[in-house]
């Protein structure tokens, strides 16, 4: 069994058109998949055995990742997890 997580995720509207294209490509080179609308969003799965906390900062850790390197200001997630119906929320700013 894997955990489900479904987020949003909201880009500041600084990011290019550029910026949103990398940002998404590296999200799907990490496993995710496109939900309905392209620009928010996103479905991903993590091995059971892991906990939540570790999901958790793993999902963090990949999107702050995934913002530096493209450049992009200013973000916010909301992720929701499937099977135990828990939602968090974060955002980060970097510094570019």
């Amino acid at each position: 069994m894997n955990h489900k997580v479904l987020l949003t995720i909201d880009i500041s509207d600084e990011a290019t058109q550029r910026q949103r294209k990398q940002f998404y490509e590296e999200l799907i080179r990490k496993n995710y998949k496109e939900v309905n609308n392209p620009q928010s969003k996103w479905q991903t799965c993590f091995d059971y055995s892991l906990t939540e906390k570790t999901v958790i900062d793993t999902l963090k850790k990949e999107v702050e990742t995934v913002t530096m390197q493209i450049g992009i200001k200013r973000y916010s997630v909301v992720a929701h997890f499937e099977e135990s119906n828990l939602v968090i929320f974060f955002s980060g700013q970097n510094r570019v």
